[in-house]
């Protein structure tokens, strides 16, 4: 199953649902879960809501096999919460490489940084992990190993202490 969550105004629906609709040719029958407000149709076959419980949140995340996050260029890496709760469920994401991604997605090792617009960048990198499950389960993990070992509450407290010491 793909899982892509989000509604902030920097989120690319564009291009997630023609990277859908491509990847859906390569995979037909593959569950698609998107949570978004945007107006665009969907590619048939992919559910869409306009919001989500917590609860059902993590239900999905579990269910997933891969977490999409879509942006246009921006410059505070737009999607930020989705693909650490997403990494820290041990699933590999794919996310559009704006400045900054590179600190939390480890390109080829938790996932893909795709260039931000590439719907055709962003349906290859969704089909190599998903047609790959040793890919998958060693990005999935090396996901969940990296957000324990840098980004959790202590790690993020530490480094916002040492800022504010200089």
């Amino acid at each position: 199953m793909i899982l892509s969550l989000g509604n902030d105004r920097d989120r690319d629906p564009r291009t997630l649902f023609e990277a859908l609709r491509m990847l859906l040719q390569h995979l037909p029958g593959t569950r698609v879960v998107v949570q978004s407000r945007s107006n665009l149709d969907a590619p048939p076959g992919v559910e869409v809501f306009s919001s989500l419980s917590g609860p059902r949140v993590r239900d999905l995340y579990r269910e997933a096999s891969v977490v999409v996050v879509a942006t246009k260029q921006n410059l505070h890496v737009s999607g930020m919460t989705t693909v650490l709760e997403a990494m820290s469920s041990g699933r590999p994401v794919v996310l559009s490489g704006t400045p900054g991604a590179e600190d939390y997605v480890k390109h080829g090792e938790t996932g893909y940084l795709v260039a931000p617009g590439q719907s055709s960048f962003l349906a290859n990198a969704i089909l190599d992990i998903l047609s790959q499950q040793h890919l998958l389960e060693r990005m999935g993990a090396a996901a969940a190993a990296h957000v324990r070992a840098s980004h959790t509450e202590a790690t993020m407290t530490r480094a916002l202490a040492e800022v504010l010491r200089q």
